[in-house]
């Protein structure tokens, strides 16, 4: 246990790390998780340690086991939209008996509740995808209310598929209105540039061209219909707690445990204990991108000014909106990465400035998808 100053006024941060060394196990595409045998005795040692050795010495009981039952709920659906009523009360039998359950090491509670959230999430993305096959008619007076962290949780399917089809049609909405937006902002950009330029033009009896001041209105970036960009959000939301390894899942389990005691009390998994090490002491160093989640795979949206990816100037040098799919550590083999969490590729791939890390790539500009390394 570490206490930290999260601030310049010290604010207690319990800090809960396991000293059990085990094998980062090989990533699972199963969507169902359940606990590794050493969960329950990582409970056991975290309710110990909160009854103790934390500031408020407060015992475990049913009034911290209801916030804890509160908190993991709202850690998974903040907005009330997923889950439904009838959810709530098929998990309310746990209300009072997480500190019991978790005394006695059983965690399995946390797993039945991502089960069942990654159930409803893959409903709500089929409703999300058939909703917008179609398309929607703006003549009639719609009201969505967008935060729902206070509202009730829908009642029935009926009840929810009204409030997601308002969701995703204010989504819709609000795509078109920033296209058009955007698409005003800059004819009114273009149109100051070229008073700007017919200016000099008058002033100097030259003749300027305003084609250079044409071209910078347009761009190379694909372009996405509304309905793309939304169906792709949602997509890479479910991908996210799909991927989500076993870790994971007690990470947010135990979390929910620690900020029930205070907000700024929290539990650091093994892997989370080694980022916070690595941030602290400024020991490890990537390949210098910034990477992002889709289609299962790393994908490159940046390269950092000054970073090892950024000045390679191999013609097989890493790209914006390269894919990494492989990743190898000095000379070992090539692990494939696909569908692997982010924070777990990105461990994978990062290490001690200037040791060699090899990529399978999937470059932007391949047309066939043809991986490179």
């Amino acid at each position: 246990m570490m206490i930290v100053p999260t601030s310049r006024r010290m604010r207690h941060a319990l800090l809960v790390c396991t000293l059990l060394t085990t094998a980062m196990p090989g990533f699972s595409e199963t969507k169902t998780l359940v606990p590794q045998d050493y969960y329950g005795d990582i409970a056991k040692k975290v309710v110990r340690m909160l009854q103790v050795g934390h500031v408020r010495q407060l015992s475990f009981d049913d009034s911290i086991s209801q916030k804890a039952w509160t908190n993991l709920i709202t850690l998974f659906d903040p907005d009330r939209s997923y889950f439904l009523q009838s959810d709530l009360k098929s998990l309310n039998d746990m209300q009072l008996k997480i500190d019991d359950a978790l005394k006695a090491g059983d965690v399995s509670f946390a797993y039945r509740v991502h089960s069942l959230f990654c159930t409803r999430l893959e409903e709500r993305y089929t409703f999300t995808t058939n909703l917008l096959a179609h398309s929607f008619s703006f003549t009639n007076n719609d009201v969505y209310v967008w935060k729902r962290k206070d509202a009730q949780w829908p009642a029935t399917i009926e009840e929810q598929n009204e409030l997601w089809r308002k969701r995703i049609k204010n989504e819709y909405l609000a795509h078109i209105l920033g296209k058009e937006l955007d698409a005003l902002n800059a004819s009114n950009k273009l149109a100051q540039a070229r008073s700007a330029t017919n200016t000099v033009t008058s002033s100097t009896n030259s003749v300027v061209s305003t084609n250079s001041v044409a071209s910078t209105s347009k761009t190379n970036a694909p372009v996405f219909k509304p309905e793309e960009i939304i169906a792709k959000r949602y997509k890479q939301y479910m991908i996210i707690f799909q991927d989500m390894d076993e870790e994971a899942v007690l990470q947010r389990y135990l979390s929910a445990l620690c900020t029930a005691y205070d907000p700024h009390s929290d539990y650091l998994s093994p892997m989370r204990k080694e980022d916070f090490d690595i941030d602290m002491n400024l020991t490890l160093c990537g390949i210098g991108a910034t990477l992002q989640s889709e289609d299962g795979m790393a994908k490159i949206t940046a390269l950092i000014p000054g970073g090892p990816a950024e000045r390679d100037t191999r013609d097989i040098r890493l790209m914006q909106d390269d894919k990494i799919i492989g990743v190898a550590q000095g000379d070992g083999p090539i692990e494939d990465i696909v569908h692997w969490p982010l924070n777990k590729a990105v461990r994978k791939i990062r290490g001690v400035k200037g040791t060699k890390v090899v990529l399978e790539v999937i470059p932007a500009t391949s047309a066939d998808a043809t991986p490179r390394r």
